[in-house]
């Protein structure tokens, strides 16, 4: 077993002339990874796509096969969203229907399941019926069962809950705040976050030599994602992939921002926003929480007490970031740069470029509005 795996768990795949068991073990970080890895084993050596046709599965154990051949051994699903899969899974779907044989679910049962969803919002409404839908589809197009039970099933009226701009008075707070944790990971977080609109993970992703003091510039090139307990760099030097192809990018750093990082400038590969006892490491997940809680502990900010859309997150900092440089009259073009959008249906701006030029009045604009 691996030094990072903490659970495995015991596959007899078939046995010897002499008797004796076949072995295969499948590990995992966390136990939700090893029960993919196990199903992984299972669906290779032991159930086999023919053996699955209309047999007694119960779904639980077919959607863990889904999972791990159609979702997380495709190795082209991004980690953030196999965390997605996983949670969908984990705290909606597999605790209805985990023990049910899949053949015995029929459509008027899960109708009323999804009615129990009404005045949810709908980005998780959607989110659960996209993955029973995907899962149910899959078992009828292998034979496991005779028709799809999700077909004609409808989606209940639910609340759309748009992000609301972070209020003036919460952001000086918060602001205040970072100054007076300075310098907790959080600090570095927050003010990167507040003065570039960037990801959440592209921040934890950021190392000092992609802090371009010279040119006021910060090089997007690689994010920090969590899954399973597990902290990953996607980076694009090794071959992989962020958000979008439009996320690789150089955001012009505004001076207020310039003079607040200057000061703490560190070395080469070393985390911005690093482990709290290794300059060294990444900030891991349970620390990135810890430290947003201080962040907002020390602002007066209760996320309990408020709404989900009304929460301060850094996706919701990111939001605000938007409408904040909608107001200076950034057009559309160079919002669509800065936050690493590619969406042309978002932007409209598929066909024109930002050069060095560009760059340069962007970062005059933003100082215009953060000040200098």
């Amino acid at each position: 077993m691996s030094k990072t795996a903490r659970y495995k768990s015991r596959v007899i795949i078939g046995q010897l002339p002499t008797g004796k068991p076949i072995v295969k073990w499948a590990t995992g970080a966390t136990r939700e990874e090893m029960e993919a890895r196990r199903a992984i084993i299972q669906a290779k050596y032991v159930t086999g796509a023919h053996e699955m046709v209309n047999q007694d599965i119960p779904f639980g154990q077919y959607a863990l096969q889904w999972f791990a051949a159609y979702k997380l051994g495709t190795g082209a699903i991004k980690g953030s969203t196999l965390q997605g899969y996983r949670s969908v899974l984990n705290q909606h779907i597999l605790p209805q229907w985990g023990n049910r044989l899949i053949r015995t679910i029929k459509p008027i049962e899960l109708q009323a399941w999804v009615n129990g969803f009404l005045g949810w919002r709908d980005g998780t409404v959607r989110g659960i019926l996209l993955v029973t839908r995907q899962i149910f589809a899959q078992a009828f197009a292998d034979g496991t069962i005779a028709r799809n039970p999700m077909t004609g099933i409808h989606k209940p009226r639910t609340v759309e809950m748009e992000r609301q701009e972070i209020p003036t008075e919460q952001l000086q707070a918060l602001l205040n705040a970072a100054e007076k944790i300075c310098p907790d990971p959080a600090f570095f977080l927050f003010v990167i976050l507040y003065y570039t609109g960037l990801r959440r993970g592209e921040v934890l992703g950021l190392t000092w030599k992609d802090i371009d003091f010279s040119n006021h510039m910060i090089h997007v090139r690689q994010e920090v994602t969590y899954v399973g307990g597990r902290t990953i760099v996607y980076s694009l030097a090794d071959g992989d992939t962020l958000k979008t192809t439009a996320a690789a990018r150089d955001v012009p750093m505004p001076t207020a921002l310039y003079r607040i990082l200057l000061p703490y400038a560190g070395i080469g590969t070393i985390p911005v926003v690093h482990g709290p006892r290794n300059a060294n490491a990444w900030l891991c997940e349970s620390s990135y929480k810890r430290a947003w809680d201080r962040l907002l502990k020390a602002a007066k900010i209760d996320n309990k007490q408020l709404q989900p859309h009304m929460r301060v997150t850094p996706h919701r900092l990111r939001h605000t970031y938007s409408s904040i440089t909608r107001r200076a009259k950034l057009d559309i073009k160079e919002r669509q740069y800065i936050m690493g959008h590619a969406d042309p249906e978002i932007t409209d701006g598929k066909y024109t470029h930002i050069n060095d030029e560009d760059k340069i009045i962007i970062m005059r604009k933003l100082d215009s509005v953060f000040g200098d």
